[in-house]
This record gives C-alpha cells, structure tokens and sequence, in this order.
C-alpha cells in the first residue's frame, strides 16, 4: 500500500514539472515575441511637392480630307497634292523635318444602299465613291508662328486640324526637382514628430515614390475656318498657360527607443 502510494506521489510530481516547464516556456515565447516587435517598430511620413512650369512645345495634328466619285487615283492625287503642299509650307516656316511625322492613311469606299420592297431580293449596296484622308502629328518649338502655322496650312488644303496641345518636351528635369523637395518634406515632417512624441528616428528602411503630370490642352478656336473666299476668318490667340509636376514620396523610417 505504501509502495503504491509513493508511486502515485512521483507520477503527480512529474506531471506537475511537465505543466510548470510549459508554463515557463510560454511566458518566456510572450517576453521574446514582445521584445521584438518593439525593438522593429517603424513609422511612415508621406510629403508631396509641386512644381509649375510654362510649356516648351506645342503638339497637334491635322488631315486632308478629300470625297469625291469612283476614280480612287484622281482623289489620291489629289489628296497628296494638298499634303505635300502643307507639309512643304510648315518646313518653310522652320518647322523641323523630326517634328512632322505621318501618322494614317486611309481610302474608305461609301457605299449607297438600294430600296427594297420586303417581297423582293434586295441587291447588296453599291460603291458609289471614296473617301482618302491623310494625318499627320506636328510639333512646334516656336510658339510666335504656332498661329500663324495653323491658318497657313487651312489656305493649303487642309480641312481638320485637332488635339492642340502644350507641354514639356522633357519633364525629367522637373520631376527630379520636385521629388528632392518632396524628400526634404518628408524628412521635415519626421523630425518634426519625433521630437513632439519624443522617440528617436533611425535609418530609413522603405521609400514610395508617386506623381502625375498635368498637361495643359489648349482648345481649338473656330477662328480655323475658312470664309468664302478661302481665307482664315482671324488668327487664333494661342496661350501656352502652364503645367505643373506633382510627385509624392513615402519614407519608412525605424523608430528607437
């Protein structure tokens, strides 16, 4: 009976080392699991910067349209006729050859459909003529003869001239300007709150970077028409405003104790 007993005693005293050896292994986990996500703790400032600059280049195309009957190699010749002509006029007026560029050329039949009774086969539509058009994209770094280049090339035949816009030909220069200051905002304001909250910053473990350009679109002016006798109605007042380079920056930094 006593063996018994005793027996009993060590089988509690063994599974009582077990529990307590769980339970010190636990708080242990807890205190090194608390101590490291203290000891990593970070914190994000966020700061964007703008900068405005007046627009160097202009941008926009134009078309010769050109309708007419069933003989396509009259209305091609034609049509480049015309072209050529407008082409050759903004070369003249200093518009350089790399800021011309053709951009579609399209012949298109029109097509005529028959009346029909609902008793009777329909014949299928006639091609009854053609249509050719031809675009081309311009860029002008002058903007004393952007109006006047507009007006010049209607008097040469061209009957759509769209998409005027303004810009920076190379915004790279402008974005690095505003991202350094977006930086410097960002390490201000990190500062700022470290010492108002009273912790010390560490090294920057993370950096996000964001932005957008807004370009400036001009609208086009009916002063582009052409009165009866073919010539512009009034030359455009052509204004390049202004663009603006946004970029926002994030900066990561770790917090010490």
């Amino acid at each position: 009976m006593a063996q018994e007993s005793n027996g009993l005693l060590r089988n509690l005293l063994v599974i009582a080392g077990i529990v307590f050896l769980v339970v010190l292994s636990t708080a242990a986990y807890r205190v090194s699991s608390t101590y490291s996500s203290s000891n990593a703790g970070t914190i994000r400032i966020s700061a964007d910067a703008t900068v405005t600059a007046v627009p160097d280049i202009a941008t926009f195309n134009f078309s010769v349209i050109t309708e007419g009957g069933t003989d396509v190699k009259a209305l091609q010749v034609e049509n480049t006729k015309k072209m050529n002509d407008a082409i050759s006029y903004l070369k003249a007026e200093s518009v350089k050859d790399e800021n011309v560029k053709t951009s579609s050329y399209n012949v298109s039949p029109r097509y005529e459909n028959q009346n029909c009774r609902l008793d009777s086969e329909c014949p299928p539509p006639t091609i009854v003529g053609y249509t050719v058009s031809q675009r081309v994209d311009v860029k002008v770094e002058d903007f004393e003869i952007l109006g006047g280049l507009l007006e010049g090339i209607v008097t040469k035949g061209v009957n759509d001239i769209s998409s005027l816009q303004f810009t920076i030909d190379d915004p790279f220069s402008l974005e690095v300007e505003a991202k350094a200051k977006a930086i410097n905002r960002a390490k201000g304001k990190a500062q700022d709150l470290a010492k108002e909250v009273g912790f010390k910053l560490g090294r920057v473990v993370g950096i996000e970077e964001g932005g957008s350009r807004l370009p400036y679109a001009a609208p086009m002016m009916e002063s582009f028409a052409m009165d009866s006798r073919g010539g512009a109605v009034e030359k455009a007042m052509l204004e390049p405003g202004s663009q603006e380079v946004n970029v926002q920056i994030t900066l990561e930094y770790e917090v010490l104790n």
